[in-house]
């Protein structure tokens, strides 16, 4: 199973109206800036890191409107999503132990969301790419 498809059955898990609005989209394959996740610091569980970057990576789509897995119009149902898969992403990498992780990735939450509500999108995918290189980089 994908990490995609493994999100998109716990979304489909976690509520009737949130497996309504899921897409039937094909499968995402490691897109940037999330495949840099991949590396040295995420060689103890790279399933676990994978998983958890991608659903921040999805509940932060969702919250600005660009969303790959759950297609709504209703913006109350995409921010419910969007804060499902945040929090889903924090607890499968907080599982590893690995407290400094999550705290780059609430850095990353909070920086790429400042850059968005800026209407810098550019500068949110700076944060992406600059955190998801470190988070791969970085050993212990």
């Amino acid at each position: 199973m994908t990490v995609f498809e493994a999100l998109r059955a716990d979304l489909a898990r976690d509520d009737d109206l949130l497996a309504s609005a899921l897409t039937t989209a094909g499968a995402f394959v490691d897109e940037a800036p999330t495949a840099l996740v991949a590396g040295p610091g995420t060689d103890s569980d790279p399933a676990a890191y994978r998983y958890g970057v991608e659903a921040i990576r999805e509940g932060h789509l969702l919250h600005w409107g660009q969303a790959r897995l759950v297609e709504t119009d209703d913006q109350d149902l995409a921010l419910l999503a969007g804060d499902r898969l945040y929090a889903a992403g924090l607890e499968r990498i907080a599982a590893t132990g690995d407290t400094e992780t999550i705290s780059r990735l609430s850095r990353l939450i909070m920086g790429s969301a400042a850059a968005m509500a800026a209407k810098d999108p550019a500068q949110a995918e700076r944060v992406w790419e600059a955190a998801c290189a470190e988070i791969g980089s970085t050993r212990g």
